[in-house]
């Protein structure tokens, strides 16, 4: 034998899985200070039943609890109640209630901005498409397309950031506009015909006086509730600040049409009666054959 094969070999071996014994872990310590992250469930749920679960956890979010505000107790859906508890957590000197409370507000906040400018981009780009479209047809000649909503009826309030329409926002509300404004000029009608009627033929306009402050009555609270074109597209209109200001719309509501009459016409009138007066007057017949008899039928009880 050689004396090579009497030498001492290395207590440790350097490869795979093998470091160097300089770089291995210290007995006690662990490789992984932060641990082994935990690993995340996963939950599958059988098709059809997220949609009812999405219902069942927005009906619990909008059940309304009673919340102790004081000496008072209010109701407050379960969403808004669980926010109040954490600000107040939050008052009381809890600092992680406290640390969430800011990052939920301020995400609230960043969603609504986004939101706003997201709409405000919307508004301005469906005015100048119209705008363009508008232009062009006013150059070649041709007649403009009814859109709904009309770019000139959408107003932005910057204040309480949201959209406002002065006039109709989609094809329901614009049917609904139109047959308001057709009867309004009936009603208007009635008056110049039952006017121009009593002039040729002599007859007393008292008589109709009653039937002119209805049809006066109802053109006063359309010309207050639906401003007309002009009114609804000048600058800085807002229909709603109109509507408060001339006060046809709340007194609508809180008194009924019939305050709209002169006080002597607010009695309602049998419409039996009144025909049957009408009809004995010189002429009246062709009066009523030009007006629409169907809305005062002879055999009404």
């Amino acid at each position: 034998m050689d004396d090579e094969d009497y030498e001492e070999k290395p207590t440790s071996e350097v490869g795979y899985r093998k470091p160097p014994k300089a770089n291995q872990f210290k007995p006690g310590h662990s490789g992984n200070v932060k641990g082994r992250p935990r690993k995340k469930r996963k939950v599958d749920l059988p098709p059809g039943l997220a949609p009812l679960t999405a219902e069942v956890i927005l009906a619990e979010a909008r059940r309304l609890v009673p919340v102790r505000d004081g000496a008072k107790v209010q109701d407050l859906d379960t969403l808004q109640a669980l926010v109040r508890a954490l600000n107040i957590t939050g008052l009381k000197g809890n600092r992680r209630a406290q640390v969430d409370a800011i990052k939920l507000a301020r995400l609230a906040e960043e969603s609504i901005e986004k939101e706003w400018t997201t709409l405000v981009e919307s508004v301005v780009q469906y005015k100048l498409m119209w705008k363009e479209e508008f232009a062009y047809c006013d150059a070649h000649g041709l007649p403009r397309p009814d859109i709904v909503p009309h770019p000139d009826d959408v107003v932005l309030d910057h204040v309480n950031r949201t959209i406002i329409f002065n006039g109709p926002a989609n094809a329901v509300e614009k049917a609904k506009w139109d047959r308001q404004k057709i009867g309004r000029d009936d009603h208007e009608w009635e008056i110049n015909f039952t006017k121009k009627w009593c002039r040729e033929e002599g007859a007393d306009l008292t008589v109709f006086a009653r039937s002119i402050a209805l049809d006066e009555a109802m053109i006063r609270i359309h010309d207050g509730i639906l401003p007309d074109e002009e009114t609804r597209r000048a600058p800085g209109f807002n229909i709603h600040e109109w509507r408060r200001r001339n006060g046809v719309l709340a007194q609508l509501k809180r008194d009924g049409w019939r305050s709209f009459m002169p006080p002597e016409f607010r009695e309602p009138l049998d419409p039996v009666g009144r025909i049957g007066e009408l009809r004995k007057l010189p002429g009246t017949k062709r009066l009523l054959s030009r007006a629409d008899e169907d809305e005062y039928p002879d055999d009404v009880g």
